[in-house]
């Protein structure tokens, strides 16, 4: 596999979604379900598409390293939340 972005996040009203990018080009979007990570996509999908896309995988909310509030999917508390400033 190429290299990655550094892992990044968009900040959004309810969340922080953590995203990683792989490769240029045109964009594919990996999004997993059932509790599935970025990282799942990255040993298999990821190394035949990047020479040729960009691939962006992210966990959703409430999944790894992304961060909520208290809407936060299958949670009963907050997960890694902040207090607003």
């Amino acid at each position: 596999m190429g290299d990655a972005s550094p892992a990044m996040r968009f900040d959004g009203t309810e969340a922080r979604i953590h995203y990683v990018q792989h490769g240029i080009g045109p964009d594919i979007v990996w999004v997993s379900g059932g509790g599935g990570l970025a990282t799942d996509w990255h040993p298999y999908q990821i190394p035949f598409f990047e020479p040729d896309f960009r691939c962006t995988t992210f966990d959703n909310r409430g999944i790894g390293a992304t961060e909520c509030g208290s809407r936060c999917p299958g949670r009963s508390s907050p997960s890694r939340a902040t207090p607003p400033s």
